[in-house]
């Protein structure tokens, strides 16, 4: 008996070593026929170190409030970008880049509005600037991206067909928009800032090397998030996985980790109409839950507005990374009423939301 029993112990702790060992694969999850699929990434994830959040006191002084359904400014923002001297943003109402001073004062409308020739929007959705002044503005309702020169001019346009662009980041030399759709294999595009397509980033997912591949390829979803370039890296946080990616130049992933929060992996659900299945044709369902909600480059340092963290302690939390390793370094509890998104600049954040229209300004006294 004692024998038996020695030997139950030693497959328990067999199993218990194998398991460890070999720990689940992390991936997308695809629900097919009411059977679940890992569709595994293509790249390792690093573990942070911290397991929990240290706090430091960041102080607000409010700089301007800007209300945009005012009588003297009516707007209503999609998003924000911020350079040393203005603010601009990209208005739904009428399709132009508005400027504005740092103290919350109008300059002047930038681009040709809505409509459908050359430089204006039929549904503007993200804009980013070079060190130029050149914009370069994302059209979901034309599904293109379109670049204007600093007075607003037309420069360039780049049509996706069937696929449809969301984010735009732009370096000196680079322009990087993510790209989703249902013929694609890769997730982003890298252009020169005269429109000369460089090069693409490939699918995150490997092949699970089974006959589902060859029927689901749409994974644009879980991919969705903000992409921003520093230096020679391209960084992407996307929104429903707790992950920060750094990309290299040509468009290899330099590595990838964990943030202080983790969610489990968002699931992509198809029916048993083999329709659905085969290109060409969308998942039924979505499960996923926002983690990260909006990031800002500062100096050295990757600040992310953390859904989590908010649902977690209440205020808005941005947890702040270092930009080269992605390592979490501390966390700040800012006050910031109800916004959409936000944009950092050295000691500076400003603020914007689309259901009050309410954009704000306020100055910090340390984010790094």
């Amino acid at each position: 008996m004692k024998r038996v029993f020695k030997s139950f112990i030693y497959i328990l702790i067999s199993i218990f070593w194998i398991t460890s060992c070999n720990p689940r694969e992390e991936g997308i999850v695809v629900k097919w026929k009411n059977e679940d699929h890992v569709f595994p990434f293509k790249y390792e994830i690093e573990k942070q170190e911290a397991l929990e959040r240290t706090w430091k006191e960041v102080h607000l002084k409010e700089i301007f409030t800007v209300n945009g359904l005012s009588d003297s400014s009516i707007f209503q923002p999609l998003t924000i970008n911020a350079d040393d001297s203005s603010l601009y943003i990209l208005d739904a109402t009428d399709g132009y880049v508005k400027q504005f001073d740092l103290r919350g004062n109008f300059r002047r409308n930038v681009g040709g509005g809505l409509g459908n020739g050359p430089g204006e929007f039929v549904q503007p959705f993200d804009f980013s600037m070079d060190l130029l002044g050149n914009i370069y503005v994302v059209d979901i309702g034309a599904r293109s991206l379109v670049s204007l020169n600093e007075e607003g001019d037309f420069r360039w346009q780049k049509l996706y067909k069937h696929n449809t662009p969301g984010h735009v980041s732009v370096s000196d030399s680079n322009v990087v928009v993510s790209v989703t759709g249902v013929d694609l294999d890769h997730i982003f595009e890298r252009y020169e800032i005269e429109g000369d397509l460089k090069g693409v980033y490939s699918k995150l997912v490997k092949n699970p090397g089974d006959s589902l591949d060859e029927q689901i390829e749409v994974f644009g979803k879980p991919f969705i998030g903000n992409v921003k370039i520093a230096d020679d890296l391209t960084i992407f946080v996307p929104r429903y996985l707790s992950q920060i990616i750094f990309y290299e130049k040509n468009g290899e992933i330099k590595n990838a980790i964990h943030t202080i929060d983790n969610a489990t992996n968002p699931k992509l659900i198809f029916d048993r109409d083999i329709y659905h299945g085969v290109p060409g044709f969308f998942p039924i369902g979505f499960e996923g839950t926002d983690t990260n909600l909006d990031f800002s480059i500062v100096g050295n340092d990757i600040v992310i507005w953390s859904q989590q963290g908010n649902e977690k302690f209440g205020p808005h939390i941005f947890d702040i990374y270092d930009l080269k390793t992605g390592r979490y370094q501390y966390s700040a509890k800012l006050d910031l009423g109800q916004i959409s998104g936000f944009k950092m600049v050295a000691n500076k954040i400003f603020t914007y939301n689309t259901v009050t229209t309410e954009i704000k300004g306020y100055s910090v006294n340390s984010f790094n």
